[in-house]
């Protein structure tokens, strides 16, 4: 690299280190007259309004996130009361019908007794009159008794008989189907 300046004359040398110590001074120069004239300070004012800009508009989408945010919570606190509610009126209808059915069970229970109460005086009595002239025979529909007015209250004690089987058969399976459907229902 020396020897490529060896080349280059003195004087041209000098004039070109001239030429390249004024541009340096008028770059100086420049620099100093754009300081001066207070753009950067216009520069450094738009960049604060800018960042100004900014932080208010992320506080804006922040502001409308959390309200989002906080509705949501209040639409699910809204649907957890509603559910609640729900809830507490279905928990009270089943109550209402298990406390319904355990009294019809209870009555079917009662009903039930009764009947048998009364099949069983029933046959006692058919027994009582059978040791007379009119026996109730328990074998069969050909029952037979002697005498107009026997042949009458066999004839009516026999569907009484009958009657209170029938219903005796009937408030049982009643009363199994409650049972069964009073200890199916969820405690």
């Amino acid at each position: 690299m020396l020897s490529l300046l060896s080349l280059i004359p003195l004087p041209v040398r000098l004039g070109l280190a001239g030429a390249a110590a004024v541009g340096l001074v008028a770059v100086g120069a420049k620099l100093e007259t754009w300081r001066d004239t207070g753009a950067l300070d216009e520069e450094k004012l738009a960049h604060q309004a800018d960042v100004a800009s900014l932080k208010t508009q992320w506080q804006a989408k922040l502001d409308l996130e959390h309200a989002a945010y906080q509705q949501s919570l209040a639409d699910r606190q809204t649907e957890l009361e509603a559910s609640a509610k729900q809830r507490q009126e279905a928990e009270r209808a089943h109550q209402i019908e298990t406390d319904r059915l355990r009294a019809v069970a209870v009555r079917n229970a009662a009903d039930s007794q009764r009947v048998r109460s009364d099949l069983a005086a029933a046959i006692a009595a058919g027994r009582v009159t059978s040791s007379g002239s009119c026996p109730v025979q328990q074998a069969g529909p050909s029952a037979s008794c002697s005498g107009a007015s026997g042949s009458a209250i066999c004839g009516f004690l026999s569907r009484a008989l009958d009657l209170a089987k029938r219903c005796s058969d009937s408030v049982g399976t009643e009363h199994a189907a409650v049972v069964e459907a009073v200890s199916e229902w969820p405690k």
